[in-house]
């Protein structure tokens, strides 16, 4: 148990430190991109009417006149020892500070997103497996078909115009109680049931010709044991994969949605940064959206160890039905 317990510190150990390497590399990445942007920022931030004594003095204020090496080197150096992603050039208000309070926005609608997927999008492919061929299978992959052609952008077009402007029962747009998340949830997650259900019916079909599948009906286990005991947990190995996949693309795709329901979330500021050319909120917010996806990522490789028997066997010191 000890040695299993000591393995599976080395595995979470081993993956911090590629989320570590996979952060310093986005932020090392999306620096240089706007580093050598063609755009000088002062003019940008003063118009064209500030001369060039206040245009200087600007540069000089930001940092803009050192060399790309020492800018880089100053960037890393505050955001990964003191955690600073500078300020907005605009609003002159620290990132960290702006991010921290939209981040819990961004996040709820990710992980509302990835629950309705899991809970519509796994008994849609669990069904559409069991009955393969059947009436069943074609009504589930028909609809994971519909679910999976419609862009998220158009759908929740439709649904403001729907429950917003015509039957007045939904907000449009903003932030406020739990009715405000509806629309932009419901927009989100309908390509993700399509997604689940087909790689749920997929697993599941290779995983009822496998055979112990076989040979658990041979010894006459009933078929409601087979398929909760033996079918479902082997099929989900792959779908827990996807469910990860999608919630660290929830996350850092929350541009679009946070942009038509004018939700004020790290995707829409984001989006006004970019607009602005805000520099340091651009950096910044890529920066969290990016520790989020790895953070998602870590924890779907826990997940998957301690669910994929043939993982969880390395760690627990057994092998092949060996214990070391």
């Amino acid at each position: 148990m000890k040695a299993g317990t000591n393995r599976m510190g080395k595995y979470i150990l081993n993956r911090l430190l590629w989320m570590i390497f996979v952060l310093v590399g986005t932020a090392i990445v999306i620096f240089t991109i706007m580093y050598f942007i063609p755009k000088d920022i002062a003019k940008v931030l003063l118009g064209s009417s500030a001369t060039q004594a206040e245009l200087a003095s600007l540069r000089e204020r930001l940092g803009l006149n050192d060399p790309y090496i020492v800018q880089l080197l100053r960037y890393l150096k505050n955001v990964f020892t003191k955690f600073d992603l500078g300020k907005s050039y605009i609003y002159n208000v620290p990132v960290m500070q702006e991010l921290l309070s939209r981040i819990p926005r961004t996040f709820f609608i990710g992980c509302s997103v990835i629950l309705f997927d899991s809970l519509l999008g796994i008994p849609l492919g669990l069904m559409a497996g069991l009955n393969q061929n059947k009436w069943q299978d074609a009504l589930c992959m028909v609809l994971a078909l519909i679910f999976v052609s419609v862009p998220n952008f158009w759908l929740a077009l439709q649904l403001v115009d729907i429950f917003a402007v015509k039957l007045h029962w939904l907000p449009a747009f903003g932030i406020g109680g739990i009715k405000y998340y509806i629309m932009p949830v419901f927009a989100a997650f309908v390509s993700g049931v399509a997604t689940n259900a087909r790689q749920m019916r997929s697993s599941l079909l290779d995983v009822t010709r496998a055979d112990y599948i076989t040979s658990a009906r041979a010894k006459g286990v009933s078929e409601r044991n087979v398929v909760l005991k033996h079918m479902l947990p082997n099929a989900l190995i792959p779908v827990v994969t996807g469910l990860g996949v999608g919630l660290g693309k929830s996350i850092a795709g929350s541009v679009i949605i946070e942009t038509v329901f004018t939700i004020p979330g790290v995707g829409m500021y984001l989006l006004t940064g970019i607009n602005n050319a805000d520099y340091p909120v651009v950096q910044g917010s890529i920066i969290i959206l990016s520790f989020f996806s790895a953070l998602v990522m870590l924890l779907l490789d826990i997940v998957y160890a301690q669910v994929d028997p043939r993982i969880k066997a390395q760690y627990s010191g057994r092998m092949h039905g060996v214990t070391k």
